[in-house]
């Protein structure tokens, strides 16, 4: 999934994976959240449209060993000022109600929290 970390878009990051479902992994979330994150692209209405619903199947079916997802979700659309209720609801209810705030690293809780202070939800 090279066409996701040359995206400049987030449509361009987003359609990657909307259009190759089957080809996705955990690694390959991550890595497009990263690439929005780090590069500052702009959350547009292809973000929303295109890669929240996969984020959102993609956070409600982590689990301890695909924690991971949630913890840059969290992290990254925090700080991103995203807004969308429910995927930060899917997400927080999976870290707290699951537990799996267990399996992050100190690294990752303290910047999962530091993303939720951030967020706009």
């Amino acid at each position: 999934m090279f066409a996701i970390m040359y995206g400049y878009t987030s449509r361009m990051v987003a359609l990657p994976m909307k259009d190759n479902p089957h080809l996705l992994t955990e690694e390959h979330v991550i890595l497009a959240l990263e690439h929005l994150w780090n590069w500052n692209l702009d959350i547009d209405e292809h973000f929303y449209k295109d890669m929240v619903p996969i984020l959102k199947d993609y956070c409600k079916a982590s689990d301890r060993e695909t924690y991971r997802v949630v913890a840059t979700t969290l992290r990254v659309c925090g700080r991103m000022k995203v807004k969308e209720d429910d995927l930060f609801k899917i997400c927080t209810d999976k870290m707290l109600k699951e537990h799996l705030w267990r399996y992050f690293t100190i690294e990752e809780l303290i910047n999962v929290l530091w993303g939720l202070g951030e967020a706009d939800y």
